[in-house]
């Protein structure tokens, strides 16, 4: 039996009610997909992932070892500002853009730090213990996520290797195609009219509706009685979701009510607490195929290879560890009052 391709797993109303409640509120509105694995594979233990930025766009007008900027004893070329701005976080750029200076205000941010770091030299604060360790950690997590990224980029899924990965997690592939009904519980004290219904009228109505799609009514047509009267929600069109992700989403009744299903089959009425009552009906299980499953797996291959890699690397490294102190608790993050120093006298003397 030919499958079509999977819709990968939604966070709808499962799991957290509050997130239930503004779910049902736009039930008509299409599902925002999980990607599972990660779109970028977490890193390996003990390698911080490099976060990206926006890279600037290159001038060839200008020669990337030409000095543009000076400050004191420190200069710059075009290629040293060019990294910089490509270290700028992406929410900041519109406020140095909008002034339109050109680069003039990253030369501005950029200054700031040659004149600091001249000054810091004069002070001898390159021989401080806490910067020399600094700066040691520095070079060791930048050298690891170059190793990191380049071993990333070597990593490769085989058709074999997909295939093989795939009918060794069937289960992980298993689909349900979901039908959520959910009735919504008005708020004692509410003005006649308003959306929902009272509690024991909510759990009658949706008993009733159970009735009616297991006698064969058209959930469209249900659909449209509860948006009409705003009493609740029905997917008049099923959702696909990974069956094992879904399950994993909503809360244990509900789960087990769930699992319990057999094709066509709906929950008893499930409280969702002060928001209403809800039923799920399993409209059918299926298996997503390998062809759509294939970009997935591919990618969970190649890191699985890169996680083997990397631990391969940690023993061939030797690794020794005190006992003692890896047996004392992590300590906790003290609040810190000072103010954030990202930016230069400079740049703030340049928002004027």
């Amino acid at each position: 039996m030919k499958h079509g391709k999977v819709q990968k797993p939604v966070i709808l109303l499962w799991g957290v009610l509050a997130v239930l409640l503004a779910a049902s509120a736009k039930a008509q509105q299409a599902a925002t997909p999980i990607a599972r694995p990660p779109a970028t594979p977490a890193p390996a233990p003990g390698v911080t992932p490099t976060k990206a930025a926006a890279v600037p766009a290159k001038d060839d007008s200008v020669p990337p070892d030409k000095v543009v900027l000076k400050a004191g004893e420190g200069s710059a070329t075009a290629a040293d500002l060019d990294y910089f701005i490509s270290t700028i976080p992406q929410e900041t750029m519109p406020s140095l853009q909008g002034k339109g200076q050109g680069r003039r205000p990253v030369g501005d941010e950029y200054a700031g730090r040659l004149a600091l770091a001249e000054q810091a030299l004069r002070d001898h604060l390159d021989q401080d213990p806490g910067f020399v360790r600094r700066m040691a950690f520095a070079r060791l997590d930048g050298l690891a996520k170059a190793e990191y990224d380049k071993l990333e980029g070597e990593m490769t899924a085989s058709p074999d290797e997909i295939s093989k990965y795939y009918s060794a997690h069937l289960s992980d592939f298993q689909t349900m195609d979901i039908r959520r009904i959910m009735i919504h519980s008005r708020p004692p004290g509410s003005k006649p009219g308003a959306p929902g219904l009272d509690p024991d009228e909510g759990k009658a109505r949706l008993e009733a509706i159970r009735k009616e799609l297991l006698a064969g009514k058209d959930p469209a047509e249900i659909a449209k009685e509860l948006k009409d009267t705003r009493q609740g929600f029905l997917d008049a069109k099923p959702q696909t979701l990974r069956a094992t992700e879904f399950l994993g989403q909503i809360p244990d009744q509900w789960r087990a009510a769930v699992s319990k299903l057999k094709d066509g089959e709906i929950t008893e009425v499930l409280a969702a607490g002060r928001l209403g009552y809800v039923s799920i009906q399993l409209v059918k299980r299926g298996q997503g195929d390998l062809q759509s499953a294939t970009p997935e797996v591919a990618q969970q291959v190649r890191y699985e290879k890169l996680r083997a890699q990397v631990e391969g690397l940690k023993n061939k490294a030797g690794i020794w560890m005190d006992d003692a102190y890896f047996k004392l608790p992590i300590p906790v993050p003290q609040a810190q009052n000072k103010p954030p120093a990202a930016s230069a006298p400079a740049a703030r003397g340049a928002q004027h």
